[in-house]
C-alpha cells in the first residue's frame, strides 16, 4: 500500500515565543495524521526538558491515557498518565545544550473516524549530558468521537515555545 504524505501546515515561532502552537481547520480528506515538532521551551529547570501538553479540538473534556517507556540518561523507566484532560510530552527547555531542539513525531491514524483516538508519540530530547538525555515512546489514547480539526501543542506553567521551535502538520492518503 503506497502512502502519500501532504504538508497541510507549518508554524515557526517568532521572535518572544508563544504560549502554543494551534493547527485549526484540518481538513477530514486525509487517512491519517503526522505532526513533526522541532522544539524547545523557556523551562529553565536541572532535567534540561519542558513539558508540552497536546490537546485535540480544544476539548478540555475529552480522556487522554498513555503508556510510555522513557531513557533518561542511562535510567530506563515505564509509567503512564490516565484520566488525564490533555497527553503531555516534552521538548529541550532552555538549560538544554545551546540551540538544540527537540525531535517529536506524532501519528494519529483514523483521525477523522468517530471513535476515540489511538495514537503514538515519540520525541527525544538532546542534552549533551550523559545524565540528563530523555528518549520517550508512548501509546496514546484520547477518549473522543469527534474527528480531530484542531491540534494545540502547548507549553505549561507561563513558559513558552521559544523562536525557531518548527511544527509541521502533514495530513497521510493510504493509496
Amino acid at each position: 500500500m503506497a502512502l502519500t504524505f501532504s504538508a497541510i501546515a507549518t508554524v515557526t515561532v517568532g521572535s518572544g515565543g508563544t504560549a502554543n502552537i494551534e493547527f485549526t481547520n484540518i481538513p477530514a480528506s486525509y487517512t491519517d495524521l503526522k505532526l513533526m515538532l522541532s522544539g524547545r521551551t523557556s523551562n529553565n529547570d536541572s532535567l534540561h526538558y519542558g513539558p508540552i501538553y497536546i490537546t485535540f479540538n480544544n476539548d478540555t473534556s475529552a480522556i487522554y491515557d498513555n503508556l510510555r517507556l522513557m531513557a533518561y540518561g542511562t535510567t530506563v523507566l515505564a509509567g503512564s498518565d490516565i484520566n488525564q484532560n490533555n497527553a503531555a510530552s516534552a521538548t529541550n527547555g532552555s538549560s538544554a545544550t545551546t540551540s538544540a531542539f527537540s525531535a517529536n513525531e506524532y501519528y494519529i491514524p483514523n483521525y477523522a473516524s468517530n471513535v476515540n483516538k489511538p495514537w503514538l508519540a515519540d520525541y527525544a530530547v538532546e542534552t549533551n549530558d550523559a545524565n540528563n538525555n530523555l528518549m520517550s515512546l508512548a501509546a496514546n489514547w484520547a477518549e473522543t468521537t469527534s474527528a480531530i480539526s484542531s491540534i494545540k501543542i502547548a507549553a505549561t506553567g507561563g513558559q513558552t515555545i521559544v523562536q525557531y521551535s518548527t511544527a509541521t502538520l502533514y495530513g497521510i492518503k493510504k493509496n
